[in-house]
């Protein structure tokens, strides 16, 4: 794993655990504002992780989920390296987690701008 990735784990892990968050996605992409937006189960957060060459955001894709696989509210079902492989962004989305079930319209909150997950800037690798 990048040891820059390495170095933030704590951090992600830390967010993760928190009870706002009910399930989160590891993904790649070019534009992960855009795929946080193609996604069709609603979403709330955003965390732009890295951004970097393809190969490196490949492998730190794969290393992540490798990582939290069997963390159960990871919602990745596969080890990563599928999907856009010229992707140069890697991210988190995350849902949020609500102790009432929600009405149809609380959920056009995805069309907003997501919440920011995190509260670190995103590396370079």
């Amino acid at each position: 794993m990048n040891h820059k990735l390495q170095e933030l784990l704590p951090i992600i892990e830390k967010r993760l655990e928190q009870p706002d968050i009910d399930v989160f996605k590891i993904g790649k992409s070019n534009d992960s504002k855009r795929r946080f937006l193609e996604y069709e189960e609603p979403l709330h957060f955003l965390g732009i992780i890295a951004k970097g060459n393809a190969d490196a955001i490949n492998q730190a894709e794969c290393d992540l989920i490798a990582h939290f696989q069997k963390n159960t509210k990871c919602a990745n079902e596969y080890a990563g390296g599928g999907g856009n492989e010229n992707a140069t962004e890697l991210y988190i989305v995350a849902k949020k987690h609500y102790e009432q079930p929600l009405k149809d319209r609380e959920q056009l909150e995805q069309l907003l701008e997501p919440s920011s997950l995190f509260d670190f800037d995103t590396i370079s690798i």
